[in-house]
């Protein structure tokens, strides 16, 4: 009998052991902590720097640009800095089909079973090129987002 009375033992205590490892209520949080330092150096250089938003964006609104041409922006922004170590991203955006966004050149598509396509075709000073290579006129806005490096 008295093996019974060990599995009797034995599981009238297993649900008090499995109740008393239950998690308890968790309390309100407590406040934010002070900002951490900069980061550390990494193995290409010293920390850097916090970042910041050196962005400059530029719109030209009902720019058509003709087919087999090459647009020039006039974008005093372009800059030999910007050229030497900034970025120029652009993008365009026809709108009558999508006025709220906003797509990124190079662009390809087909237009009445024709490729098309849009290409930033040069940067300078001052100056952006975009290249139509297709068979229609695409009237859209251009937008260029010119980034300073830090």
């Amino acid at each position: 009998m008295k093996p019974y009375l060990r599995l009797l033992a034995i599981i009238i205590f297993i649900p008090f052991l499995l109740n008393a490892c239950v998690k308890g209520q968790v309390g309100p949080a407590g406040p934010a902590g002070p900002a951490g330092p900069a980061g550390p150096a990494g193995s290409n250089g010293p920390a850097g720097a916090n970042g910041n938003a050196n962005v400059q964006s530029i719109t030209f609104d009902t720019v058509t640009i003709n087919p087999n041409t090459i647009y020039n922006f006039t974008i005093p922004s372009i800059t030999q800095a910007i050229l030497d170590s900034g970025t120029v991203s652009v993008y365009y955006q026809i709108p009558g089909n999508s006025p709220d966004t906003w797509y990124p050149l190079p662009q390809y598509y087909y237009f009445n079973g024709d490729l098309v396509w849009l290409i930033l075709y040069d940067l300078q000073l001052g100056q952006a090129s975009i290249s139509n290579r297709g068979i229609s006129g695409v009237s859209a806005n251009y937008r260029f987002d010119i980034i300073a490096a830090n």
